[in-house]
C-alpha cells in the first residue's frame, strides 16, 4: 500500500467512499486496504483542517462536511461561527447549521439546541433585511419557518 497515495485520495474525496464511488475511484482506494485506525486519524486531521475554514467565505461547506460524516461533536464551534460569503452562501450556512442542530437531538440538551436555533433565526432576520430577490426572500422565509418549527418541537418536549 502506498500510504501517501491513499492519504492523498482520502483527502481529495473529503474522506468519503461515496464521493469516491461517484468518480469510479472507490475500488482503487479499497485495494489499498487502509486500516480503519489510519482512516480515523486522517478523518480527524481532515476535520481539523475543515474547522479552520469556518472563518473563510463559503464556510457552509464545513457544516456540510460534518453532516456528511455524522460528526456531531462540533456544535459549539459551529454556533460560534458567523455565516460568511455571498447571500446565498450565508443562507446555505444557516440551512446546513439547522440540519446539524436537528441531528444533534439527544447529544445536547434541548435548551442548548434552542439557543443555537435562536442564533440562526437572528442571522436569518438580518439576511432578510438585505435580500431583494424573491427567491432569496422565499429561501430565507423557509429557513425561518423550519427553525421556528424545530424550536417549538424542542420546547414542547
Amino acid at each position: 500500500m502506498d500510504v501517501n497515495c491513499a492519504k492523498q485520495m482520502f483527502f481529495a474525496y473529503d474522506g468519503s467512499r461515496f464521493y469516491m464511488s461517484r468518480n469510479g475511484d472507490e475500488d482503487k482506494y479499497a485495494q489499498m486496504q487502509v486500516p480503519a485506525s489510519i482512516e480515523a486519524q486522517w478523518l480527524d486531521e481532515l476535520t481539523s483542517r475543515k474547522l479552520d475554514q469556518l472563518i473563510s467565505s463559503a464556510n457552509w461547506m464545513v457544516v456540510h462536511f460534518l453532516l456528511h460524516h455524522s460528526d456531531f461533536r462540533q456544535l459549539d464551534r459551529l454556533a460560534a461561527a458567523a455565516p460568511l460569503g455571498t447571500l446565498q452562501e450565508k443562507c446555505a450556512f444557516l440551512e446546513e447549521l439547522l440540519k446539524y442542530v436537528q441531528q444533534c437531538c439527544g447529544a445536547y440538551e434541548s435548551s442548548r439546541l434552542a439557543n443555537v436555533c435562536d442564533s440562526i433565526l437572528r442571522d436569518a432576520f438580518t439576511l432578510r433585511k438585505r435580500a431583494r430577490a424573491k427567491n432569496s426572500l422565499a429561501r430565507i422565509e423557509r429557513l425561518v419557518e423550519n427553525a421556528e418549527k424545530f424550536v417549538a418541537t424542542l420546547l414542547s418536549d
